[in-house]
């Protein structure tokens, strides 16, 4: 059997990754500019490794970068969760995480999966405010936070 591989996507993520790149290494640091660069930077790994490493996964953004309390320093923590089974690990995050930490990403990406950490930090996570990185579309997902909230189990 024979497997067609669109590529598209890719290309264009990749297309855009190099302009941004281009875009984010001219930019003054602390301008506008880069700030703007820096997070298509961002947007784009993400989009073009989270499909690769965890597809059927939701990811979440948590901590500082979501809250407006980060530093130059402060890296973008996410935790990717099964919505169909939320004690069931994810084995591409470890991966995941491989790839963000030997990527030229201007800031540091930290990937946990929700099945392996404690129940406290599920915890802060859960009464702490996150943003939905991944997937994009939920209309797969019914509930307003599969992986977070107990109604939608």
């Amino acid at each position: 059997m024979h497997m067609n591989l669109n590529t598209d996507h890719y290309a264009r993520c990749i297309r855009t990754l190099e302009a941004s790149l281009v875009h984010l290494e001219k930019a003054e640091a602390e301008s506008s500019e880069f700030e703007i660069f820096r997070n298509a930077v961002v947007k784009g790994f993400e989009l073009t490794l989270l499909p690769l490493f965890v597809a059927d996964a939701r990811v979440l953004a948590y901590g500082s970068r979501v809250t407006g309390a980060s530093h130059e320093g402060s890296d973008l923590d996410l935790i990717a969760c099964n919505p169909h089974d939320r004690s069931s690990s994810l084995p591409g995050v470890t991966a995941l995480r491989e790839a963000f930490s030997q990527s030229d990403l201007p800031i540091l990406i930290d990937v946990l999966n929700w099945a392996r950490i404690p129940e406290s930090f599920r915890q802060e996570i859960t009464g702490s405010e996150t943003v939905t990185v991944y997937p994009l579309s939920y209309s797969n997902y019914p509930g307003v936070i599969p992986c977070l909230n107990e109604e939608h189990d």
